[in-house]
């Protein structure tokens, strides 16, 4: 009788043994999973970060078509104001021919320009508390501008241009918002991880306005308060466009009363439909399951 017992219990032993066995592996899967899961929210969010660097850290060719250094060099704001102020008044004179843009900016014409605007900037005893370097440096910079903006407008793409950069920004601010506020947002390490493969400027929606296309079509009549349309993208699954309203509504929750009241109105128009194509490679969750076209809805 206390051997069957016995083996009873050891019956019963092996059987618990099994279970915690058992239990133990599937406690080391899913810390194994969730390891995985916070170490690509990471990833993700530092792809994001030098996404966002790299695009505040490019630079424009200039003239001779150089690249300016990769190490910005500081430009003191008091400084640049004052130069660009000079220049423009020196540039009401009719003796004043200001930069040559047929020229580069170390030509021994656009020398003379500089020395003459550093002439006005100085105080009534020749001094001028800005070396001749930081000048220098404002100086280019005003000059690269110019240069852009005069080459744009001698193509007849000034318009086309400020307009394009106006929509390049609305997105990569977009980007920036719902990078910040995935950052504060109380959500599982599994849910930002999922966030953050979307937070890429493929997925922003981008928005126009009604100045924009009557500078384009050159009707410009009465001033209209400033109103953008989103344009619908047919392609994003509803799961997308949930976490992405989430994500404004944390921002928007986030903000003063006063930036909210800057915030331009946000509307959606029938003919707002992007014909951007999907993100290449990307998660099968935010997409739609079938390739119909859909009315407006609720994309961001």
């Amino acid at each position: 009788m206390m051997k069957k017992h016995m083996e009873e219990v050891k019956q019963v032993m092996v059987w618990i043994n099994e279970k915690l066995e058992t239990a133990g592996k599937k406690l080391v899967k899913k810390v194994d999973k969730a390891w995985k899961v916070g170490k690509k929210t990471n990833e993700s969010m530092e792809n994001i970060q030098n996404q966002l660097q790299k695009q505040q850290n490019s630079r424009t060719e200039n003239a001779t078509g150089r690249k300016r250094s990769k190490e910005k060099q500081k430009v003191d704001p008091l400084c640049r104001d004052t130069f660009r102020k000079m220049y423009k008044n020196l540039k009401k004179k009719e003796s004043f021919q200001g930069f040559d843009f047929k020229r580069s900016f170390d030509s021994a014409e656009n020398e003379e320009v500089l020395k003459k605007v550093k002439g006005k900037m100085s105080g009534s005893n020749g001094s001028c508390k800005w070396t001749d370097e930081q000048i220098k440096v404002v100086g280019r910079r005003y000059y690269l501008s110019l240069y852009e903006t005069d080459k744009k407008k001698s193509d007849n793409k000034y318009d086309e241009h400020k307009i394009s950069s106006r929509r390049q920004n609305r997105k990569k601010q977009k980007l920036k918002r719902r990078t910040e506020a995935l950052d504060k947002i109380n959500w599982v390490i599994h849910q930002k991880g999922k966030a953050a493969e979307v937070l890429t400027e493929e997925y922003m929606s981008s928005e126009v306005s009604e100045s924009e296309e009557e500078s384009l079509s050159g009707d410009e009549g009465c001033v209209k308060e400033k109103k953008l349309y989103i344009r619908t993208v047919t392609w994003e699954s509803e799961e997308l466009k949930t976490i992405k309203n989430k994500l404004d509504e944390e921002y928007a929750s986030r903000q003063t009363s006063r930036a909210r009241r800057r915030e331009f109105q946000r509307d959606r128009r029938p003919e707002d439909v992007s014909s951007r194509p999907k993100p290449y490679n990307g998660p099968s969750w935010a997409f739609r399951k079938d390739d119909q076209q859909i009315e407006p809805g609720l994309e961001g």
